[in-house]
């Protein structure tokens, strides 16, 4: 375990240094509003992004979710794994 965890920091420290002596810096590039503007400021990018998965996620309805009954008594902790399998097309 001592070992997993010094290469785990040794590979973080390698990867830190890499990156910081990168010449190029990540940057969010201009983007295009519902008006077909371009926005550049953060705060204008940041509402055009949040208009966007705003857009694309549901609000679920919650008028029809089941009563929880307390429970009493022993809570016992149950572990169990689920599998999840993803298909690919």
């Amino acid at each position: 375990m001592k070992n997993t965890l010094q290469i785990i920091l040794l590979k973080k420290s390698y990867y830190t240094s890499v990156r910081s002596k990168s010449q190029v810096k990540p940057t969010v590039r201009p983007l295009t509003d519902n008006g077909g503007s371009l926005v550049f400021t953060e705060k204008d990018m940041g509402n055009v992004l949040n208009e966007y998965f705003a857009s694309v996620f549901i609000v679920e309805n919650t008028e029809h979710l089941p009563v929880v009954k307390s429970v009493s008594g022993d809570m016992t902790v149950i572990n169990c794994a689920v599998m999840i399998s993803v298909q690919m097309c």
